[in-house]
């Protein structure tokens, strides 16, 4: 899957991190949703472009109790490090004329390079995020500024929405669900855990009868 095929609407069938004032502490919590959108997040940080050009993809679900409110932002896709991309995925680049041509290479000089070499010749290793994670790079393309699909991590986060329409009840255990907003209005658990980075974030979701 490339990022052209993307099409949000099949991302709403089938890592939170928490903004706004009045948020709910550390600990478990029963909340309402409120609201479920999605939101294409811009490529920028303070106005400066974060180094790829596509926008990410994301579900912002809002929930709240008397206590407080969270946000949790759903990644349904995920993107490669540098060190995740693979020889087959270099050697399809290498064969792609036009990125050659853009790029100002040639298949012989490239077939000559070591591996890593070459693909430091097809992508750009870009921090995740220099502020709080700047020890992690997406793997960037050289000849679009696009980051790569990553199957594997884009389906923990499949299942982390799966997750919440099953405590939100709009489905059960292994069965598919047409909309994750059906679940706006609905009760669920949520358990609010302090990140490395000093944020409070919802850590992971559970029925709401399971909330100690």
């Amino acid at each position: 899957m490339t990022n052209e095929s993307i099409n949000i609407n099949d991302l709403l069938s089938g890592v939170g991190r928490a903004s706004g004032a009045g948020l709910l502490q550390e600990g478990q919590h029963v909340v309402t949703i409120n609201d479920i959108s999605v939101n294409h997040r811009k490529p920028e940080r303070n106005g400066e472009n974060k180094g790829w050009s596509d926008p990410t993809p994301e579900i912002v679900v809002s929930m709240s109790n008397a206590d407080g409110a969270m946000t949790m932002w759903l990644n349904p896709i995920a993107y490669k490090r540098i060190e995740d991309i693979t020889s087959a995925e270099v050697d399809a680049l290498a064969s792609n004329a036009d990125t050659l041509k853009k790029l100002g290479l040639n298949k012989t000089q490239l077939k000559a390079m070591p591996f890593e070499q070459k693909r430091n010749s097809l992508f750009n290793a870009v921090s995740i995020d220099a502020q709080y994670n700047e020890d992690e790079f997406y793997a960037v393309r050289r000849d679009n500024n696009q980051r790569v699909i990553d199957p594997v991590r884009s389906e923990k986060g499949r299942q982390i929405m799966d997750r919440l329409a099953v405590h939100a009840g709009i489905c059960a255990e292994g069965e598919g669900y047409k909309d994750i907003r059906l679940a706006k209005g609905k009760e669920i658990g949520i358990e609010v855990k302090l990140t490395d980075a000093n944020k409070l974030k919802v850590s992971k979701t559970m029925l709401a009868e399971d909330v100690d």
